[in-house]
């Protein structure tokens, strides 16, 4: 009974004695075990770094190797049915900001702007904010940029829009850097008419509808191929 008081007296007191061979008593504080159990599961961290890393690589090697053929293949078949849309119905239905929708649909679905909300808000926003821009910047009649030369007017007009776009998107959360892209689209005269707008959304919501079930499949697609593999890990 004695040693067991005396025993529950030292841990009260934050003194620990360990025996270390031939009766040899070593005190040890609650600070340098607190330190001990630190360094304890710094070293099973350690550990484990190289099997996450190992994990990580085959995810990613797995990953890159269907990008290549997968990625590139789908781009281009978004771009290619808008493309032919347009040849069939004698419109503009394929312009620049297109191409960064259609990336962002296939090669980051997961993202926030890949989503058809912010694809099809944020290009609406783009549109409103170009035309509001020409009218500040009075430049609906100057002659569009082209390799001729680029007016003031439209300088001015590109920059609004583009800083108008921003502010929209981020005020109703939409952002989208294609819809940039459509800003610049109208406002530097490409593309500036009540009728070239409506091509241009039509062309937009048209990649949504085809594009929204590639992009939900992607990311089925690349979640199983994560489970599989943390799967493969365990066995």
């Amino acid at each position: 009974m004695k040693s067991q008081h005396n025993l529950f007296r030292s841990i009260s007191s934050g003194l620990y004695r360990i025996p270390v061979g031939s009766g040899v008593i070593v005190p040890v504080t609650r600070c340098s075990c607190g330190l001990l159990g630190s360094y304890r599961l710094t070293r099973k961290l350690a550990n484990l770094k190289p099997i996450l890393d190992e994990a990580i690589l085959r995810i990613m090697g797995r990953m890159l190797r269907k990008e290549f053929i997968i990625a590139p293949i789908l781009e281009a078949a978004l771009i290619l049915v808008l493309a032919l849309a347009g040849w069939v119905s004698h419109s503009p239905l394929v312009f620049a900001s297109l191409g960064p929708t259609a990336f962002e649909m296939i090669e980051t679905p997961e993202r926030p702007s890949a989503r058809p909300y912010n694809i099809l808000a944020g290009n609406a926003v783009a549109l409103l904010a170009s035309f509001a821009a020409l009218w500040i910047a009075h430049a609906w009649y100057v002659p569009s940029v082209s390799s001729l030369g680029v007016p003031l007017s439209r300088v001015w007009a590109g920059a609004l829009a583009a800083m108008l776009t921003v502010f929209g998107t981020l005020l109703i959360r939409a952002t989208q850097p294609a819809a940039v892209s459509t800003a610049l689209l109208v406002s530097l005269g490409m593309m500036q008419t009540i009728k070239d707008a409506a091509i241009i959304f039509a062309a937009i919501a048209g990649m949504v509808a085809i594009g929204e079930p590639i992009r939900r499949l992607r990311i089925r697609t690349r979640r199983a191929t994560h489970q599989s593999v943390l799967a493969d890990r365990r066995h």
